[in-house]
C-alpha cells in the first residue's frame, strides 16, 4: 500500500531513478524504499508511510488497521 501512496503523491514509484536491474536489487536489499515526498505531504501521510514501511512484517499494521488510519479515513469522507 505504501508504494502505491508514494507513487500517487510523487507520480513516480520508489527507486524510479534506477535502471531495472538496480531497482530490483534495491527492492530486495534496501528498506525502507527511497522516495522524496512533496513539501505539501501531510504529517498523516508521513506517519502512514512510516507504518507501511516498518522494517519487520510483525511491526507493520494489517490492512484493516491501515484503513482506519487518519490519512485514509480523512480522505474517504
Amino acid at each position: 500500500m505504501g508504494c502505491t501512496v508514494v507513487e500517487m503523491l510523487t507520480k513516480n514509484p520508489p527507486w524510479y531513478k534506477y535502471d531495472s536491474i538496480a531497482a530490483i536489487y534495491k527492492i530486495g536489499n534496501v528498506w525502507p524504499p527511497e522516495y522524496d515526498l512533496p513539501d505539501s505531504a501531510s504529517d498523516n501521510v508521513k506517519d502512514f508511510l512510516h507504518l507501511s514501511f516498518a522494517a519487520s512484517a510483525s511491526e507493520r499494521p494489517r490492512a484493516e488497521e491501515l484503513l482506519i488510519h487518519a490519512f485514509i479515513s480523512q480522505n474517504l469522507s
